[in-house]
């Protein structure tokens, strides 16, 4: 990424984020309203998946970059 202030890359990243996810905005509210109902098993990878997503964001930008 191309943008030096860190604040300015976060925003960034969240928007392009939320923009890919409106494909699935259906799909992704039955996910956490139906989450409930899910096996413990199924919840996990679920959760670990959304944790991957987190993690990559921190790693490409530097968790430490983020530290308001």
């Amino acid at each position: 990424m191309s943008i030096d202030d860190p604040i300015e890359q976060l925003r960034t990243v969240i928007r392009r984020l939320v923009d890919s996810g409106y494909g699935y905005d259906d799909e992704i509210l039955l996910l956490y309203r139906e989450s409930k109902s899910l096996p413990k098993r199924l919840l996990k990878i679920i959760l670990d998946r959304e944790s991957q997503v987190v993690a990559q964001i921190e790693e490409r930008q530097g968790a430490e970059a983020f530290s308001f």
